[in-house]
């Protein structure tokens, strides 16, 4: 059980997903009618609510700035796909990311990475095991389980120091 939840553990991923003022005002129907939208993504597509905090740097006239906090609903309020836009906050917003988005997962790829990695690990406590050839049960399975936690713990370790999403 604890091996399982190791695994989990490790194979948990965070993706943090940005978006500019222009990026979000191109959803502007979607958050006003649904309150989300999708945002497509080459990792998966992310799911935003409208009511998500944003923090954005309006321009003013004469090069200045103002920051506000809104939500994205209250940003793009008023952004229209087709024809002028009526007070779009998005449009007057500087152009850089804004959204934030965290989304925590459970990885495929680094599960069944961890999973090789202790199958593994369990061959070699067999193999060191029946190499002994004095049949001992318990000296077997203490091998093998040692060597699955071994190689568990070096795989989640491997994960981790590789890089996040």
């Amino acid at each position: 059980m604890r091996g399982v939840a190791i695994v989990l553990l490790a194979g948990c991923a965070v993706r943090t997903t940005t978006a500019t003022p222009s990026q979000l005002a191109a959803h502007a129907p979607a958050f006003t009618q649904d309150g989300h939208a999708e945002l497509v993504r080459s990792t998966g597509n992310v799911r935003v609510s409208a009511e998500e905090q944003v923090t954005v740097r309006l321009q003013e006239g004469d090069g200045l700035q103002r920051t506000a906090t809104m939500t994205v609903r209250e940003l793009v309020d008023g952004c229209n796909l087709d024809g002028p836009d009526q007070g779009c906050l998005a449009r007057r917003a500087v152009e850089e990311p804004v959204l934030r988005h965290r989304e925590r997962r459970v990885d495929d790829d680094r599960v069944v990475k961890l999973v090789g990695f202790s199958a593994i690990g369990g061959l070699v406590g067999y193999c060191a095991a029946e190499c002994q050839g004095d049949g001992d049960l318990e000296r077997g399975f203490a091998y093998t389980a040692g060597f699955i936690g071994g190689t568990l713990l070096l795989g989640f370790v491997a994960i981790m120091i590789g890089g996040r999403d």
